[in-house]
C-alpha cells in the first residue's frame, strides 16, 4: 500500500472504531450460531437415520402416484401421441428387451452399456441409408485425389467443406448430422441447400473457413511475385486475375 492510501485508511478507521467492533460482535454471534445449528444437525440426523432413509426412498413413489390419479387424462394423452410418432421404434426396443433373459436384465453393466451399443447402432444404420446418395468413392474437387465415404480405415475420407457461410446446417462436422438424420426426402433436399464440397483431408486444412476470397488474392500475389507499396499494388489490374 502506498502512504497516500494508509492515511485515508488510518482516518477511516479512527471515525468508525464504535461501527466496526458492533460489526465484528454482530459477525462472531453469528459465527457461533452456525456451530451449534451444524451439531444440533448433526446429532439429530445421528439418531433419526431410519426415518430420513425410509423418507427418500417412499416419497418420491408417493408423489408419483398422487401425481397420477390427479392428471390421469393428460398422461393418457401424452402417452398416445408419443407412441404413434414412433410407433417402429418402440417396437424394435420392445422386441430387443423381451429377447433378453431376465438375469442379464437385473445386473447394472448391462443398463449402462445397453444405451451406448443402441446408439452406436443407430448412427451405423443411419450412415449406411446414405451411401447410395454420397457417393462411396469419388475424387477431391481441388486436387483429385481418390476419396470414400463411410470407410472403416480413417484414410483418404470425404471431408465436407462448409463453401457458403449461410448454410443451413450450422455444425462444425457435417458426418455428426448425418449419422443422427437418417436418409429421408426431408433430409435430402435440406443436405442439398446445404451444398457442401468434398474434399481430402489437405485440402480442407489448407483452405480457410473464412475469407476465402482474400485468401486465394494474397496466395496469387505471393506466387506471381506482385510487389506492394505500403498496402497498395504497383502492378495493372489486368496482370491479377478476376476471382
Amino acid at each position: 500500500m502506498s502512504i497516500y492510501k494508509r492515511e485515508i485508511w488510518k482516518r477511516w478507521y479512527q471515525k468508525n472504531k464504535a461501527k466496526k467492533k458492533l460489526y465484528m460482535k454482530h459477525y462472531n454471534k453469528r459465527k457461533e450460531v452456525k456451530k451449534r445449528m451444524k451439531i444440533y444437525n448433526k446429532k439429530y440426523l445421528r439418531k433419526n437415520k431410519e426415518y430420513f432413509r425410509n423418507y427418500r426412498k417412499n416419497y418420491p413413489k408417493e408423489y408419483y402416484k398422487q401425481y397420477k390419479e390427479k392428471n390421469k387424462e393428460k398422461i393418457r394423452k401424452q402417452s398416445k401421441k408419443y407412441y404413434l410418432k414412433n410407433k417402429k421404434r418402440i417396437l424394435k426396443y420392445m422386441k430387443k428387451y423381451y429377447s433378453i433373459p431376465k438375469n442379464i436384465k437385473k445386473k447394472k453393466i448391462w443398463t449402462k452399456n445397453y444405451f451406448k451399443n443402441v446408439i452406436i447402432k443407430r448412427c451405423i444404420e443411419n450412415l449406411k441409408s446414405w451411401e447410395g446418395y454420397i457417393p462411396k468413392k469419388t475424387n477431391c474437387q481441388v486436387c483429385g485425389k481418390f476419396i470414400y465415404f463411410n470407410r472403416k480405415i480413417k484414410v483418404n475420407i470425404i471431408q465436407f467443406d462448409h463453401k457458403n457461410p449461410h448454410n443451413i446446417i450450422n455444425r462444425a462436422s457435417p458426418t455428426a448430422w448425418l449419422k443422427f438424420n437418417p436418409r429421408t426426402p426431408e433430409n435430402e433436399k435440406i443436405w442439398k441447400k446445404a451444398d457442401f464440397g468434398m474434399l481430402c483431408l489437405q485440402c480442407n486444412g489448407g483452405i480457410p473457413t473464412k475469407n476465402r476470397k482474400k485468401f486465394l488474392k494474397n496466395l496469387i500475389r505471393y506466387i506471381l511475385n506482385i510487389p506492394r507499396t505500403n498496402g497498395i499494388e504497383t502492378i495493372n489490374e489486368e496482370r491479377m486475375p478476376k476471382i
